[in-house]
């Protein structure tokens, strides 16, 4: 006979959302300009990309509408638009290095509206004041078109919400300002999965036929262990991104990429196609192959993150001994089905969604997907282990 608390536990389950958290952190990091982070020489120009991010995010926080255009790297155009001002982001060592990043080789202001008046500049927190007299002598000089009084200057500038050395501080891993940026980044999505869990839980709870106050309960508390595990999942994917394991990770791929290139234009060549022809193969593959590699990597990463942040509780259990060495295998199976499932599922229906409906669709798509993903990844998975756990008991036999 089925007790109460075996149909909450079952409730528990079944409401896999795993896959749809490390689709959340995938997404969230694909908005993110992490890959450029360890830009330049030996990194040191990559806190320009961690700057834009971060006042983005931050605006779109203080709900403002907030479009990330610069990913696109549009030659002398926006970083993003907040409402409908366009914004240049720049952070350089000092005052005069930022001011003068937003000039040309032929001096002249090259961020310009089409309109024709300047688009409004970004720059560090603490450059703000300084940054003013020099700007207005570039007025006074003649070096932004259309502009003739140097008191435009102060319209033209924006103060960021970052200081120089905490830009430097937020692409790095591990220390105060990255972490804190990572967990404001992820407010957001904890917030999305602690609503999707709670909603899911409550819908199987009553399925199960538990009352509306305890199917509520039940709802609360797993909608709050859901927003806890994103929150980690989040920032402990994105620390890693930021680390020299990444890195490493990046050239393995790079060398993979040109290893597969190597192999692929050396059997084209064998076959007797023309070296013209194999040289158009080989610049095709290596940038497909490069791209690929760098999905997968990150994929993997978000993967692997969530599926040890997920299934922390089954191992702290069998240390315990409150769990078997068997059962914590299964569940953490499980749990790696569930996660891929979600992954696979919430990129792919949103993507397909993407190309019928647009944003909208990418949204709800993605939600779908994920959430049914990481339900059959789960349900996959179990089964396998159940027809793998038969077949050996036969053997054995």
């Amino acid at each position: 006979m089925e007790t109460k608390n075996d149909s909450k536990d079952e409730v528990e389950k079944k409401a896999k959302t795993n896959g749809f958290q490390a689709a959340q952190t995938y997404r969230t990091n694909q908005e993110q300009q992490i890959n450029k982070y360890n830009t330049g020489k030996d990194g040191r120009t990559g806190h320009g990309f961690g700057a834009e991010d971060v006042n983005a995010t931050i605006d779109i926080l203080k709900g403002k509408h907030v479009e990330k255009v610069g990913i696109s790297n549009q030659k002398n155009g926006a970083d993003r638009i907040v409402g409908k001002i366009q914004i240049q982001t720049k952070y350089c060592k000092t005052a005069r290095q930022t001011v003068e990043a937003a000039f040309g080789d032929d001096g002249m202001y090259r961020y310009v509206l089409r309109n024709g008046k300047p688009m409004k500049l970004e720059l560090p927190k603490d450059q703000f004041e300084e940054a003013i007299p020099i700007l207005e002598q570039k007025i006074r000089e003649g070096k932004v078109k259309g502009v003739v009084n140097p008191n435009h200057a102060m319209k033209m500038v924006r103060k960021g919400y970052l200081t120089y050395d905490e830009s430097k501080n937020v692409v790095k891993a591990l220390n105060p300002d990255s972490i804190k940026y990572d967990v404001v980044t992820e407010s957001i999505n904890c917030a999305s999965a602690a609503g999707i869990s709670a909603v899911l839980v409550f819908a199987i709870a009553k399925h199960k036929g538990i009352s509306n106050k305890e199917a509520a309960i039940l709802a609360a508390k797993n909608g709050g262990k859901a927003a806890c595990t994103q929150l980690l999942i989040g920032v402990t994917t994105r620390q890693i991104q930021r680390s020299a394991v990444n890195y490493l990770s990046k050239e393995a791929s790079k060398l993979a990429a040109q290893k597969a290139v190597q192999v692929a234009s050396t059997e084209v060549t064998k076959a007797g196609i023309r070296s013209t022809v194999s040289s158009t193969v080989s610049n095709v593959s290596t940038k497909a192959l490069t791209s690929i590699a760098k999905v997968a990597k990150t994929n993997a990463a978000t993967a692997a993150v969530t599926t040890v942040v997920v299934s922390a509780p089954h191992v702290y259990r069998a240390i315990k001994g409150k769990e078997s060495v068997q059962e914590c295998v299964e569940a953490t199976s499980e749990n790696a089905g569930s996660v891929v499932g979600g992954l696979v599922g919430g990129l792919k229906a949103g993507a397909a969604c993407g190309a019928f409906f647009g944003p909208p669709g990418v949204i709800i798509g993605g939600l779908v997907g994920s959430i049914g993903g990481s339900i059959a990844g789960s349900a996959v998975t179990k089964t396998a282990i159940s027809g793998i756990k038969k077949l050996f008991g036969k053997s054995k036999k």
